[in-house]
Order: structure tokens, then sequence, then C-alpha cells
């Protein structure tokens, strides 16, 4: 997992906490971050389906 990814994680999180308890609309390329979530996920499938080493 690369820095980009775990930023990804933090900016995810930070939305939904805005989500749940912000007052002002969320400003955010929403198309960019699920392209961004689909390779996160993608990439940890990847690593789930790994052999150990690889």
């Amino acid at each position: 997992m690369d820095r980009s990814q775990g930023r990804l994680l933090t900016t995810l999180a930070d939305l939904r906490q805005q989500a749940d308890y912000g007052y002002e609309p969320i400003d955010a390329d929403v198309a960019t971050l699920l392209d961004r979530t689909r390779s996160f996920v993608e990439s940890m499938a990847a690593l789930v389906d790994s052999e150990p080493g690889e």
C-alpha cells in the first residue's frame, strides 16, 4: 500500500465525518473518489489473493 492509498482512506473518513456532523455541503469530486476507491479495492483484492512473499 502506498501513501496515496492511505491518504484516500483519510479523505474518505473525513468526508464521512463531514457528511454525518457537518452543516456545509461537501465539495468533492465524487467521480475521482470513486475511481480511486475502485483502484484501492482492486489493489487490496490482489494483495489478499497473492501468495505469501510475493
